[in-house]
């Protein structure tokens, strides 16, 4: 089983298809309640802090957001967690 938001990128034919052939349900969550996506939003509030942080660090100009949210992506996903001991989530 899958949980995602009601939004189009997420729910597609061609996402139910594969699903179905792999025997996946997807639960959809109710609209307009991004806290019963927890993981997701932790994660999101992780990067634009680490993001934020950077910029005000560096004194990168404020047009520039969208590299500081990737490269923060980048940082956090080469960093090591204890959910899985001695791997990175890259790995």
């Amino acid at each position: 089983m899958i949980w995602v938001d009601c939004s189009k990128e997420f729910i597609n034919k061609d996402l139910k298809s594969w699903c179905h052939e792999q025997g996946i349900e997807i639960n959809q969550t109710a609209p307009y309640s991004p806290s019963q996506n927890g993981v997701a939003e932790w994660m999101n509030c992780t990067l634009v802090k680490l993001a934020q942080t950077m910029c005000t660090a560096t004194e990168l100009p404020e047009f520039l957001p969208e590299d500081a949210m990737a490269h923060a992506a980048y940082v956090r996903n080469q960093s090591y967690t204890t959910a899985v001991k001695s791997t990175t989530p890259y790995q």
